[in-house]
């Protein structure tokens, strides 16, 4: 297991094997103060065509304010794809991915027995998050589903027309040009757009960081696509959020200009879906694009989630 100092931050860097048939080895890193006991931990799950690199300053942010936290290079991102298949997903990525965050879960609780224990996905992470919390919310004391969306249970329809394209066109194949026009539809509302990416933040700064990094951005594979539609279909199907402890706390927030909630009007939808059945719910829209925690309102949104998470550490909310 590798490792490296910084201050009082210790970050741990090691893999494990993936649940998924096709032998993988997933980067995760742990992040920890050496010098104090944490009173939580912190699960983070990155989005799509980014990493986990991306959330070190939010990971080292939670450590000076008390936390253990983790996070991994899912499959087909970061260095568990390496930078020859970014975007490219196995047959069985699906579940794999979702296993594999619960089994990083069980190093963190090995490592940091009887804490507290909080999950955040971001953007796709979320969809993740949410298929997690579905499966395993038992083993949770809350959740944070940032920059997620809402779909109507249709797009279970659309489960075998994407596995159909990934086995005709072949699961590694990938198009630019498709790629690049979904970002210009994800840029509406924006005039002009800074970068093609505009629509991850207000703050050109952070565009040009994403851009820049050639862990970021990689086009989806036909076999990625097919994997975020069948977990998008397993957390939007009729009913899906009965499977979820009615008590957990779970924080939904997003920018109020985010096209991955459609703008507010998505994220909302989520919320209001969700909120008559689970009990502690809590909501809310920040001037922002997609990535928040990226965003001129990050300061806003590092207190919010920090609020959130100690009130779960502390036991505020009731069963």
């Amino acid at each position: 297991m590798g490792g490296e100092t910084l201050m009082a931050i210790i970050r741990l860097s090691d893999t494990f094997r993936s649940a998924s048939q096709d032998p993988t080895d997933v980067q995760y890193y742990i992040w920890y103060d050496a010098d104090e006991a944490p009173k939580a931990c912190l699960q983070l799950t990155h989005g799509v065509a980014c990493y986990i690199d991306r959330y070190e300053e939010l990971a080292r942010f939670f450590v000076k304010n008390g936390y253990a936290v983790c996070g991994m290079d899912n499959l087909g991102h970061g260095r568990t794809a390496g930078l020859e298949r970014l975007g490219i997903m196995p047959d069985d990525g699906a579940d794999a991915v979702i296993e594999d965050m619960h089994t990083l879960t069980g190093i963190m609780k090995e490592k940091f027995p009887g804490l507290p224990y909080i999950l955040h996905g971001h953007s796709l992470g979320s969809i993740y998050a949410r298929c997690y919390c579905i499966k395993w919310s038992d083993e949770l004391d809350g959740a944070i589903w940032e920059g997620s969306g809402w779909v109507p249970s249709l797009v279970t329809k659309l489960v075998p027309v994407m596995q159909k394209m990934s086995e005709t066109g072949g699961p590694e194949n990938s198009n630019k040009l498709m790629a690049d026009a979904g970002n210009v539809i994800l840029d509406l509302g924006i005039f002009p757009p800074e970068t093609l990416l505009a629509w991850l933040s207000k703050d050109k700064v952070n565009q040009k960081l994403y851009i820049a990094d050639p862990y970021n951005g990689a086009p989806a594979s036909n076999s990625m696509n097919r994997v975020l539609i069948e977990n998008l279909a397993k957390c939007s199907k009729k009913d899906w959020f009965r499977s979820i402890r009615h008590d957990l706390p779970v924080f939904i927030c997003s920018g109020d200009k985010d096209p991955i909630g459609l703008w507010s009007f998505g994220i909302r939808r989520l919320f209001l879906t969700c909120v008559d059945y689970l009990d502690n719910m809590t909501f809310k829209l920040y001037d922002g694009r997609h990535e928040i925690h990226n965003d001129f309102c990050k300061d806003e949104v590092y207190r919010d989630l920090l609020d959130f998470c100690n009130e779960v550490a502390d036991g505020i909310y009731k069963a």
